[in-house]
């Protein structure tokens, strides 16, 4: 799939980002496992590569290999001991209790990487001033109005990339307000965008207050 996050494709059950280098990654695990398409997409070379990874036959492949068992397998592993298990012993080091609280820090570890250090000593220091639930509140405001910063200057306020991103962070604000303890059946209506849909405050999609913070300087860090 193309990736609204601007992170050129996203591939796999837990959508791996080729931009990260995360799809790299995964492609040279499946290699080692002796999957039957990796030697064909390791030809095309490193997937972080915009060209590559936008390739038709390069794409055409990685859809073939998702059929294969060998394939299968190794995105459990990798996306388990890549993401998901450094996500939850960072949540366990800082005590945090809360399911939601590990969806987000799963969130922030898929699409941003494991080498963030900045980011995470970020959330530790909102933990220790709030306490769990008003801290990761707290990162997900600032995370929002970072990303649709980043998002509007690199592709226009009123992009998908941009407007994908605000909702993720409020899809998970939502999930930590209304559902910490991630009981029940959850379901995801993410919206169907069109680029002549103009987002305004009044749609409550960006509040006011965001919009106006977007539009001052650039902190020193901020997500990309």
């Amino acid at each position: 799939n193309q990736n609204p996050s601007g992170g050129g494709i996203a591939y796999g059950t837990l959508q791996v980002l080729s931009r990260t280098g995360g799809l790299h990654q995964l492609l040279q695990r499946y290699a080692v496992a002796g999957g039957t398409f990796a030697r064909d997409l390791l030809a095309f070379g490193n997937s972080t590569s915009a060209q590559i990874a936008n390739s038709k036959d390069f794409q055409r492949l990685l859809q073939q290999a998702g059929t294969d068992p060998i394939m299968q397998m190794t995105q459990r592993q990798f996306f388990a001991q890549t993401y998901l298990q450094p996500a939850i012993t960072f949540g366990q080091q800082n005590k945090l209790r809360l399911p939601a609280s590990y969806l987000i820090l799963f969130d922030t570890f898929i699409h941003y990487g494991t080498d963030k250090d900045w980011l995470r000593q970020k959330i530790t220091s909102l933990i220790q001033r709030y306490g769990e639930k008003q801290g990761m509140k707290t990162f997900l405001q600032w995370m929002r109005r970072s990303l649709y910063r980043s998002y509007s200057r690199r592709y226009g306020a009123n992009s998908i990339e941009a407007r994908y991103n605000v909702w993720r962070a409020d899809f998970l604000s939502s999930m930590l307000q209304r559902n910490p303890y991630l009981t029940g059946n959850i379901t995801i209506h993410a919206p169907q965008w069109r680029k002549a849909i103009r987002i305004t405050h009044e749609q409550g999609t960006l509040p006011k207050k965001s919009l106006h913070r977007a539009k001052q300087s650039p902190t020193s860090k901020h997500l990309p």
